[in-house]
């Protein structure tokens, strides 16, 4: 399957600033130090934020998933 590009800039400003800021960097072994150029894809059903850590450069691959709809009603 081919991968589809997304409208990152569709999202609202605070959904965005959190996604961009909430990260993990696998080079840096640290958490929450942001991305920068970030682009979202969709891939086999699933959809994906990539960037470039703001410390290491290193390219940050994440799967967006959306809580409000895997959450359960109560």
């Amino acid at each position: 399957m081919s991968r589809t590009d997304r409208d990152f800039y569709l999202r609202d400003e605070p959904e965005r600033a959190w996604m961009i800021e909430n990260t993990w960097c696998a080079e840096c072994c640290l958490p929450d130090l942001g991305i920068d150029d970030p682009r979202e894809f969709e891939l086999e059903g699933r959809v994906y934020l990539e960037g470039q850590c703001r410390i290491c450069r290193r390219t940050l691959t994440s799967e967006v998933v959306d809580q409000r709809e895997s959450t359960p009603a109560a």
